[in-house]
């Protein structure tokens, strides 16, 4: 199980990028939301999706693999 969370978007970006706490892409600046824990992103984009229906998710490529 991994901690996962997903960036706030600046307005360029189109989807939230989900990732796991240790990823090097996760925004330092503490601009990000925890999801939980889950076992994989595609668990925990689908947590996110019944959190925040109104927002688009994608997997991380590093956190994904």
């Amino acid at each position: 199980m991994y901690n996962f969370y997903f960036n706030i978007l600046n307005s360029d970006e189109p989807r939230h990028a989900v990732h796991k706490k240790k990823c090097s892409y996760l925004q330092k600046d503490g601009n990000y939301n925890y999801i939980g824990r889950h076992k994989d992103c595609q668990e925990a984009i689908k947590e996110a999706k019944k959190k925040h229906p109104e927002k688009d998710f994608e997997e991380c490529p590093s956190c994904s693999k």
